[in-house]
């Protein structure tokens, strides 16, 4: 049974020169192989506190340790994908649309190479936190997984999909009566169990 120490996450800290160092080395070419990813995983899990909890997306406490490892990666990145990435100044716009769509597709580029590089410490994080779980807790947590994949949750989700192309639809082929199979599909739905 699992105590409420072990429910309590620790207190996560911001990044701190070491951190930096740690993920501007994970930026460089051939460092991955040297363990860079693992050490910097390491530190923001043991030193800093870090949890999935604590830098997953979407939640408004986490934002500033999400921008400081934005800032860390960019700050490691070529001189070349950092002025790609800076604000957009007057000699954007002085630019023709041709060379505007091609700077444009090149930021694009750049920005959407931060992404890994925060997903390599997510995955991180949450290995180590899987290997810290007691055995109980994964073992109920595999039952649980297992219990909401049963054939009938499957029919529902597929039903569901099927329910939400009806509503979508604003043609339909002759013969076919699109809330008469609207009606037929929630009919369906809702005469089988859900799980």
């Amino acid at each position: 049974m699992a105590t409420i120490a072990n429910k309590i996450a620790p207190v996560a800290l911001d990044i701190d020169v070491q951190g930096e160092k740690l993920l501007g080395a994970m930026t460089v070419k051939g460092e991955q192989q040297r363990g860079a990813t693992q050490k910097a995983v390491d530190y923001f899990f043991s030193a800093l506190g870090w949890r999935i909890e604590t830098i997953k997306s979407g939640v408004d406490a986490n934002k500033g340790r999400r921008e400081q490892m934005k800032k860390v990666i960019v700050a490691n990145f070529s001189q070349t994908k950092q002025t790609l990435l800076a604000p957009l100044g007057e000699d954007f716009k002085g630019l023709t649309d041709a060379d505007q769509k091609k700077f444009m597709a090149a930021r694009k580029a750049a920005q959407q190479s931060i992404g890994p590089y925060i997903t390599l410490i997510e995955s991180g994080i949450k290995k180590l936190e899987d290997a810290k779980k007691p055995a109980e807790e994964k073992e109920a947590e595999e039952k649980e997984a297992k219990a909401k994949n049963t054939d009938f949750a499957k029919i529902q989700k597929s039903l569901q999909t099927v329910l939400e192309i009806l509503q979508g639809m604003k043609d339909a082929p002759a013969g076919v009566d699109i809330p008469v199979a609207v009606d037929r599909v929630k009919a369906l739905k809702g005469g089988l169990p859900s799980v």
